[in-house]
């Protein structure tokens, strides 16, 4: 029947009064209107406008179903360009409740959040839409559901975006946002310049040196490792001639160089690698100089596997 309703839909929004009036004369169950968004018969951009702001205005709660109808139809057509139903349905997706157990609906989500970003200069979302990334990923772990929308806030948003952002990469309480969006914006699997090091104006050393108990030690697994034309990047020599005595950046970079992904001989790899650590030898820190020496013992041990 609710099907029935729905794909005899009309611009005057018949079906929906009588869906309506028969959920709350309890003649349907509220969940009636969830199959209402997936099967209603829609006849233009106008109509799917009217559909999410009148959904909305009846049932505010239910922002997990207008999501999955948003997501669909709302991507690749002008609706947002009305900016009423733009303004609704940017308050539907920063009230849309998120969690780690929503795998397709999260990817969806991260999609459609990613197009707002990308084709709308809206500094006020970019801002509410990083607040609410920083607490749902502390949360919980959300298996990259959400990759590419730190590409976009960085590439667009980033100056907005610094503080709350910073406060939270310093913070002693935000391990699983900061493991979460590690690999989007550091280095990741390869040795490349990631999005939070692209165009740096000073920021990161200074929320270094503002923080250097946690901070340091979370950049070095992120920084880019070696320079295009050879030798360890300016990063790597900054920190270490900065913060080489602390064992955790150490560490950190450390697991940042052995994080790679590679196809064909490791070889030239671990020879440029102990070629960059050999650079690093007489280094003014003691700390710095031991670990090179400990560093080139375990490369030689590599290659020698290698080459065996």
């Amino acid at each position: 029947y609710v099907r029935f309703l729905a794909n005899s839909e009309t611009v005057d929004f018949i079906s929906f009064d009588e869906l309506m009036h028969k959920i709350d004369s309890g003649n349907l169950p509220i969940e009636a209107n969830a199959d209402y968004l997936t099967f209603v018969s829609i006849s233009s951009t106008e109509h799917i406008r009217e559909i999410i702001k009148r959904f909305y205005s009846v049932y505010p709660d239910k922002v997990d179903e207008l999501m999955w109808f948003i997501s669909i139809h709302c991507q690749y057509n002008d609706v947002l360009n009305d900016e009423e139903t733009r303004n609704v349905v940017k308050e539907i997706v920063l009230k849309c409740p998120l969690s780690s157990d929503k795998g397709r609906f999260n990817v969806e989500y991260a999609q459609f959040v990613n197009h707002i970003l990308k084709d709308y200069n809206d500094n006020d979302f970019a801002i509410a839409i990083n607040r609410k990334l920083i607490d749902v990923l502390n949360q919980g772990y959300f298996h990259k559901n959400f990759e590419g929308l730190y590409g976009e806030l960085f590439d667009k948003y980033k100056d907005v975006i610094w503080d709350d952002f910073a406060e939270a990469f310093a913070s002693e309480d935000k391990y699983g946002f900061i493991f979460q969006i590690n690999d989007e914006i550091g280095s990741g699997f390869g040795f490349g310049e990631g999005k939070l090091f692209q165009a740096d104006d000073g920021r990161i050393k200074e929320l270094c040196r503002k923080h250097p108990e946690t901070v340091p030690c979370r950049i070095a697994n992120m920084v880019p490792v070696f320079k295009k034309d050879g030798g360890f990047s300016d990063w790597v020599i900054w920190l270490l001639d900065n913060y080489g005595d602390k064992k955790d950046v150490l560490d950190g970079l450390h697991s940042n160089m052995n994080t790679y992904s590679w196809s064909g001989s490791v070889v030239p790899h671990l020879e440029e690698l102990k070629l960059c650590m050999q650079g690093i030898k007489e280094h003014h820190r003691p700390e710095v100089r031991q670990w090179a020496e400990n560093c080139i013992r375990d490369l030689d041990e590599q290659l020698k596997r290698e080459m065996n």
